[in-house]
């Protein structure tokens, strides 16, 4: 009997050419001797007293504002915007975050908002909080070229199990030295319900439709 021929990877879904892309910068990167203002450090100027998150978690929550449509609110399947969950992808942190932490932990001591905002929990979390979301929510450590077929297939049980009426996928990456890049995609349970919205609105709002037939 002739051995068992050896497992295939399954290729990952493309990520969509309509997909936003938003992409930040970590500190400490220079050009001929001068800094160059990094976008993580404006991004950590939306934090206040009572919320504060990762520089990573706010690009999060820009990647999905350049994402939503204008009709999404009310015509994606009649859902409102609170019936919207959030899944994302991500196997990296950013450099302020790491920084704070480890100066911190060397005292014995950690401020317990930057451990909270330390946490992977909180790139889909924030959003719920800024966005006022109330759907499920799960962050996937593992990057999304590697489990986007699962990504997916959990966002269609979301969808099909009535979790809530839409999904926003996200996929956070650092594809090189300093540079983070965020990719959201907007999946809803039918193409016809995503179709009839977008054709007012321009198909090139949206990411991608997830069937959930």
């Amino acid at each position: 009997m002739s051995p068992p021929e050896p497992a295939t990877r399954r290729a990952p879904r493309p990520a969509g050419p309509t997909a936003p892309l938003f992409t930040f910068r970590d500190p400490t990167r220079t050009t001929e001797g001068v800094r160059i203002p990094p976008a993580a450090e404006a991004l950590e100027q939306n934090n206040t007293p009572r919320l504060y998150g990762d520089p990573a978690a706010w690009a999060v929550v820009q990647g999905i504002r350049r994402t939503l449509p204008d009709w999404f609110e009310k015509d994606v399947a009649g859902a409102p915007l609170t019936e919207t969950g959030v899944l994302v992808c991500s196997v990296t942190t950013t450099r302020p975050t790491r920084r704070a932490v480890a100066a911190q932990g060397v005292q014995g001591r950690i401020r317990p908002r930057h451990f909270a905002a330390s946490g992977p929990g909180l790139l889909a979390g924030l959003p719920c909080i800024v966005l006022g979301f109330r759907g499920p929510t799960l962050t996937l450590t593992a990057p999304y070229a590697d489990i986007a077929d699962d990504a997916h297939a959990l966002a269609r049980t979301w969808l099909t199990r009535a979790n809530c009426r839409a999904v926003l996928l996200v996929e956070h990456a650092q594809p090189a030295d300093h540079l983070h890049t965020v990719r959201c995609h907007l999946l809803t349970p039918n193409e016809n319900a995503l179709a009839g919205a977008a054709g007012a609105a321009g198909a090139a709002d949206s990411a991608e439709t997830a069937r959930a037939d």
